[in-house]
């Protein structure tokens, strides 16, 4: 196993007796999310982000995965407000079960950045990432994940719910923040049906 960055040790964590649901002010940082009793802080850069036009790159990836007759699935990694990669879903067109955008995604990354770059990119995806998607994810050890539509939305588009969410297999190592233009990732998903 490897050993943690400094920038993932420097991460505060709090621990809770309640689940957090939705943003909140605590001690004057703002708690993005929580599982469990587990909460993580935000970064406070992460707050200025240009959270909507990189929601909206990953949708137009999703759209392109669609046009291909793929599922509409797409992501992008976010350093600094900018985007370094994207990619969309190519499970049928390229007959490959792995190729779920963010799990492509994750194994680029951990070839490409260092664990101090990954720790410091943030994935934005159209629906929240699969059980295989997130177990990628926690090994690169992104710093966070936000997602438009999620996983317990899937029902109504006729697909099958996780069995697990991605934030009980992320927790403790990278935020999930989500639903986040939730209207617009859920017309991509009745637009393909």
């Amino acid at each position: 196993m490897r050993r943690p960055t400094e920038r993932q040790l420097a991460r505060e964590v709090t621990w809770s007796n309640r689940p957090i649901l939705s943003s909140e002010i605590d001690g004057g940082r703002r708690v993005i999310r929580a599982t469990g009793r587990r909460t993580v802080v935000s970064d406070p850069n992460f707050e200025s982000f240009n959270h909507e036009s990189h929601m909206r790159r990953a949708f137009e990836l999703a759209r392109e995965a669609t046009d291909r007759g793929d599922r509409p699935y797409g992501s992008v990694l976010v350093r600094d407000d900018e985007i370094v990669i994207g990619d969309s879903n190519r499970v049928r067109t390229e007959d490959d079960v792995r190729r779920h955008p963010e799990l492509h995604l994750a194994y680029r990354a951990c070839r490409e950045f260092d664990p101090d770059e990954r720790a410091a990119t943030a994935m934005y995806t159209s629906t929240e990432p699969c059980p295989m998607c997130a177990g990628g994810m926690r090994t690169a050890a992104f710093g966070r994940v936000v997602y438009s539509v999620g996983g317990d939305e899937l029902p109504d588009f006729g697909r099958d719910e996780p069995s697990v969410r991605s934030a009980t297999i992320l927790d403790c190592v990278t935020e999930v923040v989500g639903p986040v233009l939730n209207d617009e990732g859920r017309r991509i998903h009745h637009e393909f049906d």
